[in-house]
C-alpha cells in the first residue's frame, strides 16, 4: 500500500514560505515534486509555483499519451518552465528563479527522478540512508574535486549558491536523468535544502528510523527537529512509503 505525507513551513526567521510541493495520482502514476523559490531574486514563491503546476500537466499529458517517463519528458518540464519564468520575467520586470527535485513513481514501482539545484532526493532502505541526489552548488563542486570535506561544506559561507537552476534567462544544457526500481518498504524523502541545512544525514535517518510511528508522525517527528535549530530558511519535504502492491 502506497502512502505519503508533506510538511511546509516558514521556518523560524523568514516571513514568507517560496517553497513549493505535489503529490498527485493519475493512472497509479505519482508525481512527488518540490521547489524551491530562490529568496535571493523577487517572487521565488511564483517561480516554485510555476514549476509545480507544469509538473503536473506535464505528467498528465504523459499518461494520456501512453508515454513512458524518459529523459525527454524532464528536458521539455524544465525547457516549459524557463519559458513562463522568462514571460513573468517581463511582466513582473525582475528575474524568477527555483530549484527543484521530482520523481515519478510507475505502476510497477519504478522512479523516474530528477533535480536541478540543491533539493534532494534521499532512499531509505533496509535502515540505510541514502543521496539519491548530488547538489548542483559551489561547494559541492569543490567536494566533488576533493579540496572540501563534506563536513566543512555544511559550514562553508558560500553553501547557498547554486551552480545550476531554473532562473528566467537561463541556459538549459544538461539534464539530470536516473531510475531504479523501488522495493517493499522503501521510503523516498524529497526535501529543500531548508531541511537538509538543519539536519545531517545521521539525524534524517534517525528521525526516519524510528519504530511504532506512522508517517505523519515521522513527518511530525521530522519537521519539529528540524524547527528547533536555527531554521533560517523555509522548511519542505514530501514523505513516500513503497508498500506492497
Amino acid at each position: 500500500m502506497i502512502s505519503f505525507a508533506t510538511r511546509s513551513h516558514v521556518g523560524n526567521v523568514r516571513e514568507v514560505n517560496e517553497d513549493r510541493l505535489l503529490v498527485y495520482e493519475k493512472n497509479n502514476y505519482y508525481l512527488c515534486a518540490i521547489a524551491d523559490g530562490m529568496g535571493g531574486l523577487a517572487h521565488g514563491g511564483m517561480a516554485a509555483e510555476i514549476f509545480v503546476e507544469l509538473a503536473q500537466q506535464h505528467l498528465e499529458k504523459m499518461v494520456d499519451e501512453g508515454v513512458f517517463p524518459s529523459k525527454e519528458f524532464f528536458r521539455k518540464l524544465y525547457e516549459n518552465t524557463l519559458a513562463r519564468l522568462n514571460e513573468e520575467e517581463k511582466k513582473q520586470n525582475s528575474r524568477l528563479g527555483t530549484t527543484a527535485a521530482l520523481g515519478i513513481i510507475s505502476p510497477g514501482g519504478r522512479l523516474f527522478y530528477s533535480w536541478i539545484g540543491d533539493s534532494r532526493i534521499y532512499l531509505l532502505k533496509g535502515g540505510a540512508l541514502k543521496a539519491l541526489t548530488e547538489d548542483h552548488s559551489v561547494v559541492q563542486e569543490l567536494v566533488l574535486k576533493g579540496l572540501l570535506s563534506p563536513q566543512a561544506a555544511r559550514q562553508h559561507p558560500a553553501r547557498h549558491v547554486v551552480s545550476q537552476a531554473l532562473v528566467s534567462g537561463f541556459r538549459l544544457d544538461h539534464v539530470e536523468f536516473k531510475e531504479l526500481l523501488l522495493e517493499t518498504g522503501d521510503l523516498l524523502l524529497f526535501c529543500t535544502d531548508g531541511l537538509s541545512e538543519e539536519l545531517t544525514e545521521p539525524e534524517l535517518a534517525h528521525h526516519l528510523l524510528k519504530k511504532n510511528k506512522n508517517l505523519e508522525e515521522l513527518a511530525d517527528d521530522l519537521l519539529k527537529a528540524a524547527l528547533s535549530g536555527l531554521a533560517r530558511d523555509n522548511i519542505s519535504f514530501i514523505l513516500f512509503y513503497q508498500g506492497s502492491p
